[in-house]
């Protein structure tokens, strides 16, 4: 049974650094990712069961993001914490990161421009490197984009 937390969940209060490394300390999980191809587009879905917490990736470009589910989600740039339940569709800046608490069952959407196919070169060419002094390499395949 997971634990699921609300807005005022004390692991908001952390820096996003903290926040990551205790997300890492959470049992494994790796929710299910689907890539989507078509001319000059590349979405990647991700479908997380609820009561999940999940970090994301810092990307180097504007990206659309879809979300259907329940979701909290709280950003490292302006510390803001935003509810989303039903759907939503917004633009996301280069540079931003973020983490999620799953409520429900949710499936995020990033669309990306692109002609690129190879998952690999994606990766390279959309996320941003980054360095959390706090992790090992435990975060490998457990990050949403």
């Amino acid at each position: 049974m997971s634990t699921v937390a609300t807005v005022s969940d004390p692991l908001m209060a952390l820096n996003f650094d903290e926040m990551e490394a205790t997300i890492a300390s959470l049992p494994a999980y790796a929710p299910e990712i689907v890539h989507h191809f078509a001319p000059g587009v590349y979405a990647r879905e991700m479908r997380a069961e609820g009561g999940r917490w999940l970090t994301g990736k810092m990307h180097k470009t504007e990206h659309v993001n879809i979300i259907v589910g329940d979701v909290i989600i709280y950003n490292d740039e302006d510390k803001t914490e935003r509810r989303i339940t039903g759907h939503a569709c917004f633009v996301s800046k280069p540079g931003k990161r973020c983490a999620a608490l799953t409520i429900r069952p949710t499936i995020w959407t990033t669309i990306h421009v692109t002609n690129e196919t190879d998952l690999a070169k994606l990766e390279a060419a959309l996320i941003e490197p980054h360095h959390n002094p706090l992790l090992a390499d435990a975060l490998a395949g457990r990050m949403l984009e």
